[in-house]
Formats: structure tokens, sequence, C-alpha cells
């Protein structure tokens, strides 16, 4: 079994992209800042709490900040092509296609549609048009 489209090499360039605004040294210094204080907030508590129940908690607040401050900086794992993106380009070859068809109107002369497809296609520089921006199957 042959397949319909012919299989090439794809290339995908696979990036981190963020559009985050702050300075790196400003962000740094504020995750810093917050780890510290809740860090001592807990380490403060003074319920009957265990230290070990208090540091998950901690964990799971500092992780919440991290989460909140990786969406406010949009991160996205995106691809890019490096190739030219795949074109099919299809003529249906049945008896319907051999039928006449006035072209512009009443008292135009007819041709058949295989005909007018070809003439679209080839004379017309529409296939030279699109392979210069595709990769024609």
């Amino acid at each position: 079994m042959t397949p319909l489209i012919a299989q090439s090499s794809v290339e995908t360039v696979w990036r981190l992209q963020t559009y985050w605004t702050w300075a790196p040294w400003f962000t740094v210094a504020f995750v810093g800042l917050a780890v510290a204080l809740i860090a001592i907030c807990y380490r403060l508590e003074t319920t009957p709490a265990g230290a070990a129940y208090r540091a998950s908690l901690a964990t799971l607040r500092v992780v919440t900040l991290l989460l909140l401050l990786a969406m406010l900086s949009e991160v996205v794992y995106s691809g890019t092509r490096t190739t030219k993106p795949r074109l099919a380009v299809l003529v249906d070859r049945s008896e319907s296609m051999q039928r006449e068809d006035a072209v512009a109107g009443e008292g135009a002369p007819t041709t058949s549609r295989e005909r007018l497809a070809r003439q679209i296609l080839v004379e017309d520089d529409l296939l030279q048009q699109l392979e210069g921006r595709y990769d024609l199957q």
C-alpha cells in the first residue's frame, strides 16, 4: 500500500518562551524575600502543629507562589517549523472532468474541466508560485 502523501522530514525547533517583564535580579530578590518571609512565619508559629506539618505547609505555600509566578510570566514551550509546510495538490481525474462547461457565461466557448484545471495550475503559473512557498506533494 502506497501512502497518499509522501513523508518528508519536518524539522521543528522547540524553545521555552516567556513574557516576564521584571529584571532577573529583581525576580530572584522577590522570590528569595517571599521564601524567607514564609519560612519566618512558619518558624514563629505557636500552634501545637509539629515541625514536619509546618514544613509541609511552608513548602505548599512556596510551590503555590512559584506556580503563580510561572503563570504570570506566561511561560510557553513552543515549536517552530524550519521547513516549508507541505501542500497536496489534487486534481480529479474522473469522467466528470471531461464535461464541457461554459467558462465566462452565456455564448462563451466551452472547455473541459480538466483543461481548465490544467490551465489554472500550469499555464497561469499557479504551481510555480506555490512551489516557492510550499513543499508540494
